[in-house]
């Protein structure tokens, strides 16, 4: 698969942009008249603005996280790529939104993301405390660009704790022991959510122990609470993501020694 820079993703989606929103302008102008077009207009320059402002985040950190690669390009040999989504880098604010939810002290928990591409979250949570950051990723090429912005990032920010991509199926990932935090943006079908859950469920009924689990765009919520270790935490919404311009659904979950 061709990579671009993502500046270059930001222009070529940005023509398609413009030629989509000329003809559904001149179907809007026919059909709803000018008022109902000039709404329209702001919106898409809305979206192009936020795509712009997407692309830029990771030029000024010499990163390379942004765009979108839907599934046929996703170079792996694993079995479950027909299972596979879209992937799109989970927004900054947002996800910082998300970790806000868990305790302050973090020294003892590792941070696994299920489908973690580019890197853009195993980097952004490696500004926290964290004992251990993982990515684990499928796709050869998404794996070796997170690693190029690990090694970018941590050149700049000197981090203490160098977040890790790992090229693994998340069927077959061994789930590290101790306390955890596992993040996924809904990577993947139900077939797949549910095989990496019974894996997770595996490890817990191994070794009880405390797990948050941060769920965005939670489609295959119910296939966690099934499981009978999670049970739901009340959360509020969530900034919006910059790149659709309004927020998405968010569920936070976690085993029962959250109590203790």
């Amino acid at each position: 698969m061709t990579v671009k820079h993502p500046l270059t993703e930001f222009r070529t989606q940005s023509v398609v942009s413009i030629r989509w929103a000329l003809r559904r302008s001149w179907e809007t102008l026919q059909g709803h008249g000018g008022r109902t077009l000039a709404q329209l207009a702001a919106k898409n320059i809305r979206h192009s603005f936020n795509l712009w402002r997407d692309a830029s985040i990771d030029r000024r950190l010499g990163i390379k996280t942004g765009g979108l690669v839907k599934r046929e390009h996703l170079d792996t040999d694993s079995p479950n790529k027909k299972f596979a989504t879209i992937y799109k880098a989970t927004a900054a604010k947002p996800f910082m939104a998300m970790l806000s939810y868990l305790p302050k002290n973090l020294e003892d928990f590792t941070f696994v993301d299920f489908g973690s591409g580019r890197g853009r979250t195993l980097l952004l949570a490696s500004e926290l405390p964290f004992k251990r950051v993982v990515g684990v990723e499928f796709s050869t090429t998404l794996h070796a660009e997170a690693n190029n912005n690990i090694d970018s990032y941590c050149g700049r920010r000197k981090l203490g704790n160098r977040p890790e991509s790992i090229l693994a199926d998340a069927t077959t990932f061994p789930i590290p022991n101790g306390p955890l935090v596992i993040y996924m943006f809904d990577p993947f079908n139900a077939t797949v959510t549910k095989g990496v859950f019974d894996n997770i469920v595996a490890s817990y009924r191994a070794c009880p122990r405390i797990m948050y689990f941060l769920y965005y765009g939670p489609v295959h919520k119910k296939i966690v609470l099934d499981t009978g270790i999670f049970s739901e935490l009340p959360t509020a919404p969530l900034p919006p993501d910059p790149t659709l311009g309004r927020p998405l659904a968010f569920s936070l979950f976690a085993t029962p020694e959250h109590n203790n």
